[in-house]
C-alpha cells in the first residue's frame, strides 16, 4: 500500500526531465561552440550562441534546486513509510508469535492425555439409576454426560470419606471408653487382692476352703450349666 502510494506521487519527473533535456540543449550549445572556435569564427560572433548557453546553465541550476527541494521531500516521505512498514513488520512478528503461541497450545491440548479411564466410576447403568436428576439428562452429549459422572463420583467419594471420617472418630470414643474401662477393672486387681488377704484370717477361724467351680460334667443335668452360660 505504501509503495503504490509513493509510486503514484512522482514531482521528481518534471525537474527530472527538464534537467535532462537541459543538459542536452547544453551538450548541443557548447559541441556547436567548438565547432565554431575551430572553424574560425570570433567571440564576438559567437555571443548569441554563448548567451543562450548561459540561459540553459541558469534554467538547469533552477532546476537542480528543484530536483533538491523534491529529493528532501521524497527522503521526508520515505522516512514515514519506512516508519510506518516498521510498524507493520513489528505487527507481523506479534501476529506470528501469536499464532505459534496458539499452534503449540493446539498440539499441548491434542497431546493431552486425560487420567479418567485411570478413575474407576460407576457403570453408566448404576448412575443413571442413582445420580440426581441434574447429572442424568437425557439431552447431554457425550462429553457432558462424562463430566457429570467424574462430578458424581467426586461427590460420592466426598461423602463417603466424611463418613468413614465419622467412624473413624466413633471408633476413637469407644476406643477411649474401653481404655477407661479396663483401667477401672485393672485397679480392681489390687483392691480383690488387699480384699482377700485382709478376709485371711476370718477364713482361717472359721476353716473356710476356697472352692473350685462346678466343671461342666459335674453340672450336666442339673440346670447349673444354663446359669453359669447365662452369668458368661
Amino acid at each position: 500500500i505504501f509503495l503504490t502510494e509513493f509510486m503514484e506521487d512522482k514531482p521528481l519527473l518534471p525537474a527530472l526531465e527538464l534537467s535532462l533535456e537541459t543538459c542536452d540543449q547544453l551538450i548541443a550549445v557548447v559541441n556547436e561552440a567548438i565547432s565554431q572556435k575551430k572553424s574560425g569564427k570570433q567571440t564576438q560572433q559567437m555571443k548569441p550562441l554563448l548567451a543562450g548557453g548561459g540561459f540553459l546553465c541558469v534554467n538547469l541550476k533552477q532546476y537542480n534546486r528543484e530536483l533538491q527541494t523534491e529529493i528532501e521531500k521524497s527522503r521526508n516521505s520515505t522516512a514515514k513509510y519506512r516508519q510506518n512498514l516498521d510498524q507493520v513488520n513489528l505487527q507481523l512478528e506479534n501476529l506470528l508469535f501469536e499464532k505459534d503461541y496458539f499452534l503449540r497450545e493446539i498440539q499441548n491440548c491434542k497431546d493431552f492425555k486425560s487420567k479418567e479411564k485411570e478413575i474407576r466410576l460407576v457403570d453408566e447403568d448404576t448412575f443413571m439409576n442413582t445420580a440426581p436428576d441434574e447429572y442424568t439428562s437425557k439431552e447431554d452429549s457425550q462429553h457432558q454426560l462424562m463430566v457429570n459422572r467424574l462430578l458424581f463420583e467426586l461427590n460420592e467419594r466426598k461423602r463417603l470419606r466424611d463418613q468413614v471420617e465419622d467412624l473413624k472418630g466413633r471408633k476413637r470414643a469407644l476406643m477411649g471408653k474401653n481404655t477407661n474401662k479396663k483401667q477401672f477393672l485393672e485397679g480392681l486387681v489390687p483392691l480383690f487382692k488387699n480384699l482377700t488377704e485382709a478376709t485371711q484370717p476370718l477364713k482361717d477361724s472359721f476353716d473356710i476352703r476356697p472352692t473350685r467351680p462346678p466343671t461342666v460334667d459335674q453340672t450336666k443335668g442339673t440346670g447349673v450349666k444354663a446359669k453359669i452360660e447365662a452369668n458368661t
